[in-house]
């Protein structure tokens, strides 16, 4: 299942600069996706509920909470972390450096 790609950016309303934002340590396809602005890197951290698109005009980090993949995700996540009210750091990238948020 693919996430919907918003229309629009519920701050700013401009709908042709969103980004789906990839988590943790990019893969190679990942990497191809930030350099060819389909997304941005989003850091190595992951919390719970973390938003899945950024507007690049406002910066402006959001989800669709109504997309079945969304939901599917979310339902993911509680069953594989369970309560991520704290920092889950990626086992593919145990320390955070400023290259994974340079790229």
């Amino acid at each position: 299942m693919r996430f919907r790609k918003p229309t629009t950016c519920p701050k700013c309303g401009r709908g042709s600069d969103i980004r789906f934002i990839v988590r943790g340590l990019p893969s190679e396809d990942g990497w191809k996706m930030i350099e060819s602005n389909e997304a941005v890197a989003g850091g190595c951290l992951m919390f719970e509920k973390m938003p899945m698109w950024r507007c690049v005009v406002c910066g402006c980090d959001f989800s669709d909470e109504s997309d079945p993949a969304v939901i599917e995700h979310r339902r993911l996540e509680r069953r594989l972390f369970g309560d991520m009210s704290a920092p889950l750091l990626l086992p593919s990238d145990p320390v955070c450096t400023s290259s994974c948020r340079s790229k």
